[in-house]
């Protein structure tokens, strides 16, 4: 049996060093090989570091259910349970306040729920959001919504519908980039029939915020 030696540049496989493969040089700890656009050279990773961080968070505790009444209409912010240890799962760093639901923007007037989200740092932003409905027709409806910041909208619309019966969660994203401070709220673009505030566990536990500073 035979068999062939592998060389490289001229030089025995098993005899291999970094410079017979690359033109390397001080080489350091955590080095890695890289393509410089002529050849191959060691040096250290041009990858970015990640420089999101999680901002304002919040969603329901499993198992919360209450009694609600009131219909969202077309122009009104959608409200979501305010930070509560007993209620809700948050985290709310400097930064970031929420502001209490009143009848102007929303469907009720009661600082223990929240309409729209003061962003006070200038940066890049990712807004999660998502929302369940109950309908109070047999008819059920449909929702349309959408992320909007003072200057408008900011993300996709998304349409969601509801039923006298079941729960259909949606999922909102948006990115934002705020040159000093802003004021986010998710805003009901337009509804057929009626749509009523979540009230019941399923929808309960469809209702979350979260924001990233990506940077």
């Amino acid at each position: 049996m035979s068999h062939k030696v592998l060389k490289v540049n001229n030089v025995n496989a098993n005899s291999l060093g970094l410079s017979d493969v690359i033109n390397s040089s001080s080489i350091q700890a955590n080095d890695v090989i890289k393509w410089s656009g002529t050849e191959w050279i060691n040096g250290v990773s041009s990858s970015a570091t990640p420089t999101e961080t999680l901002g304002y968070s919040s969603h329901m505790k499993g198992g919360m259910s209450f009694s609600a009444s009131g219909a969202y209409s077309a122009g009104k912010y959608l409200m979501y349970q305010r930070e509560t240890s007993n209620r809700t799962i948050y985290y709310k760093p400097s930064g970031y306040d929420t502001n209490a639901a009143t009848t102007t923007n929303s469907i009720k007037q009661n600082h223990k729920w929240f309409e729209s989200i003061d962003i006070t740092a200038a940066g890049t932003y990712l807004c999660l959001a998502t929302y369940a409905f109950y309908s109070q027709l047999f008819t059920g409806s449909e929702i349309s919504l959408r992320w909007e910041s003072n200057a408008g909208g900011f993300s996709h619309y998304t349409s969601t519908n509801t039923s006298i019966s079941a729960a259909f969660p949606t999922l909102l994203v948006g990115v934002l980039t705020v040159a000093a401070t802003d004021i986010i709220r998710v805003v009901v673009q337009s509804v057929s029939n009626t749509g009523s505030v979540l009230h019941k566990t399923p929808e309960a536990a469809a209702a979350s915020v979260s924001i990233f500073k990506l940077s």
